[in-house]
């Protein structure tokens, strides 16, 4: 295990670099090309060789010059922003994700049946609406519920935030859309491994040896079934983490999803003039490295707590 460890860690600075070269090239390639589509652009300042360009900003950065924010007349700098979008996405995304754990579990071992083991028919209803149901879609159905019940609710005031920035009611709409998907994987991968292993031999002999039900559900079967689940749990997580660009997006979340939309997304018209941030390659290459960490550190965590629940895999 800790040799799983020191290879994961020894890995994540070249991958790191190389998520960043990616999405500054990106940024400095496309730019050229959206330009020509659309001469009202001005974001282009520069045509300048890939790799020259790059290893200059990479020295400035070494060096700790302060990159400006494009766009941007505060003294924020680059890493000022990404930091701050970064530290409310991670906010976000833990709470959606904790909630998402607690009630994927409490539901999963609330529809496990014994004699004979099998999964409930309420799971699977819920399981097949939430992973059909897309994370936007859960969003705007939270959205057209909050207008309805004010339109159709006399002298009634906005009960919820439809959009913007708050650790209050502000979360609501955007932690229960990123809950939907991953509860119901989570929910449905944790009954279906306990069902497994209650059919398994050593389930009876332990009950033909007398040994306690709770006994046997908490340290073998719950034991067993839970690399499985923690596994489920991380490629949640990943998926969850890229959402967060709709979601954000969507409810005007300040974080680095919103941000990355920001740089990717042109403006919907020909007419309409794009956004500072679009296609800039220091804050496209920023915002990919700072996803790239969370999904490699997501994963190398979840492997750790695989191998030392499961001594198989160790």
């Amino acid at each position: 295990m800790i040799r799983y460890a020191l290879r994961s860690l020894a890995l994540l600075p070249p991958a790191l670099l190389l998520a960043h070269f990616f999405g500054f090239a990106f940024g400095h390639l496309v730019a050229p090309l959206h330009a020509a589509r659309n001469p009202l652009w001005v974001g282009v300042v520069s045509r300048e060789p890939l790799l020259p360009s790059y290893l200059e900003y990479l020295a400035a950065t070494l060096r700790s010059e302060p990159v400006p924010l494009p766009g941007s007349t505060a003294s924020e700098g680059l890493a000022e922003a990404l930091g701050r979008a970064a530290l409310n996405s991670l906010g976000l995304l833990t709470i959606a994700t904790g909630l998402s754990v607690a009630a994927g579990i409490t539901l999963g071992l609330l529809a496990v049946r014994r004699d004979p083991p099998h999964v409930a028919t309420w799971l699977t209803a819920i399981a097949t609406i939430g992973l059909a149901v897309p994370t936007f879609f859960a969003g705007v159905i939270g959205v057209f519920v909050v207008v309805v019940v004010l339109i159709y609710a006399p002298g009634r005031t906005l009960i919820l935030p439809l959009e913007g920035y708050g650790w209050d009611a502000h979360l609501v709409l955007p932690v229960v859309a990123l809950m939907l998907r991953p509860t119901a994987q989570i929910a449905q991968v944790t009954a279906g491994m306990l069902v497994a292993e209650l059919g398994k031999q050593y389930v009876t002999t332990a009950r033909s040896l007398g040994v306690p039900e709770p006994r046997i559900a908490r340290r073998h079967v719950l034991r067993n079934a839970m690399p499985a689940v923690v596994s489920t749990i991380a490629g949640s997580l990943r998926l969850t983490a890229g959402e967060l660009i709709i979601v954000e997006t969507l409810f005007y979340w300040p974080g680095l999803g919103r941000l990355m939309a920001q740089a990717l997304l042109p403006a919907n018209s020909s007419t309409l003039p794009e956004t500072p941030l679009f296609l800039s390659p220091p804050v496209i290459g920023g915002a990919l490295l700072l996803f790239a960490a969370l999904f490699l550190l997501g994963n190398t965590a979840a492997g750790l707590l695989v191998r030392a629940l499961d001594p198989r895999v160790r």
